[in-house]
């Protein structure tokens, strides 16, 4: 029940925030869940013993996801891998510097980097929908894969990442990722159906790699959820995941290959 509800309370101010709102309430809005992520990222780091510059993280992270530094993504990460060589110039352990630099800066690209990509849909032309359809696509594939490998799932995915995934539920996924993208189309989105297809077996894809890479994460360190900020779902990253690896390609495809403009 606290999942349902929680889940139903966040899509309702997503919807709030999408179409009643300044599209800048929108970027808070996606920098409230990487700041999080981020956090959730440098805890599950932690348990492994390496220390990850957290602050510097959250910094670029939020950084990279304002408007007035989209053009500047490059010099700030530059700028972000060198404090944190000079930051670790001053720590006397000499033996955790590279697992420490690493580990932050991957976190930074996971999470910040990744997630910014939120932030630079929403400026495209007709941006608003274009996140309505990534958030349905991606998260109706979710459902998908959960409801349906549950009833159904007989071969597992790859248990020793998430013992409960299975290939009937990856299969189903994927097809509930296609249909909502052709049902999008269908409402608002008004793109050629070759288009709406492909992007759908995009997210469809995508977006369960990323679910799977949090789970790789998750299982490594020895956790069920990356956090509990959300009462039934977990953590940011729980929430977040599916949509890291997805946002970036589809941004490219509808800039490079529609030709939507920014």
């Amino acid at each position: 029940m606290k999942r349902i509800v929680s889940s139903a309370l966040l899509a309702f101010f997503t919807w709030i925030i999408l179409f009643f709102l300044p599209s800048y309430f929108f970027v808070l809005w996606v920098i409230l869940f990487v700041v999080i992520g981020c956090a959730e990222f440098a805890n599950l780091i932690s348990r492994k013993g390496i220390f990850v510059h957290k602050y510097i993280a959250i910094l670029t992270a939020t950084a990279l996801c304002l408007p007035f530094f989209f053009t500047q993504q490059l010099f700030i990460l530059y700028i972000s891998l060198l404090s944190l060589f000079l930051i670790q110039f001053t720590c006397r352990d000499r033996q955790i510097a590279i697992f420490s630099i690493a580990a932050t800066f991957l976190g930074i690209i996971y999470v910040g980097w990744l997630g910014s990509f939120w932030s630079k849909l929403i400026f495209l032309e007709k941006g608003k929908y274009w996140v309505l359809f990534l958030l349905l696509v991606c998260k109706g594939g979710d459902g998908g894969a959960y409801l349906l490998g549950k009833r159904f799932g007989k071969h597992r995915l790859i248990p020793r990442i998430s013992p409960y995934k299975s290939r009937e539920g990856a299969v189903a996924g994927l097809l509930c990722s296609i249909l909502i993208a052709l049902l999008s189309n269908l409402f608002f989105l008004k793109l050629s159906y070759l288009h709406s297809l492909l992007l759908g077996g995009i997210c469809g894809v995508l977006g369960q790699i990323g679910d799977l890479a949090e789970s790789l994460l998750k299982r490594d360190a020895e956790v069920k959820d990356s956090g509990r900020v959300f009462s039934g779902l977990g953590g940011s990253l729980d929430l977040i995941d599916s949509l890291l690896f997805t946002a970036p390609v589809v941004y490219f495809y509808l800039i490079k290959i529609v030709g939507i403009g920014i």
